[in-house]
């Protein structure tokens, strides 16, 4: 029994081909080094301080008696992680251009 088409023509087939190489490119950042090593440092480190800046405004928009509650302080103490783990990252001796 033959297997269904995907594609209802060729260059549909040729055009999903494309797609799916040109993703695989993108999803490639490059070879290991210290220029790429920064780059994603510095995504992971943006990515780490807008969360910390989310929560931080999410939670002052909650109840003070929130603030207060247990849930409250685990939250904080969560977002208290992240700003240590983003000051960690500042400290990596990668981020120096000798390196």
């Amino acid at each position: 029994m033959p297997q269904p088409r995907k594609y209802a023509t060729v260059a549909e087939r040729q055009q999903a081909y494309r797609r799916r190489k040109q993703e695989t490119a993108e999803s490639s950042t490059g070879t290991p080094g210290y220029a790429k090593w920064r780059r994603e440092l510095r995504e992971a480190s943006d990515t780490i301080n807008r969360v910390y800046e989310e929560i931080h405004y999410w939670m002052q928009d909650r109840s003070e008696r929130w603030q207060e509650s247990d849930r409250g302080a685990a939250m904080e103490a969560d977002r208290d992680e992240l700003w240590e783990i983003s000051d960690k990252l500042s400290d990596l001796g990668i981020w120096t251009k000798n390196s």
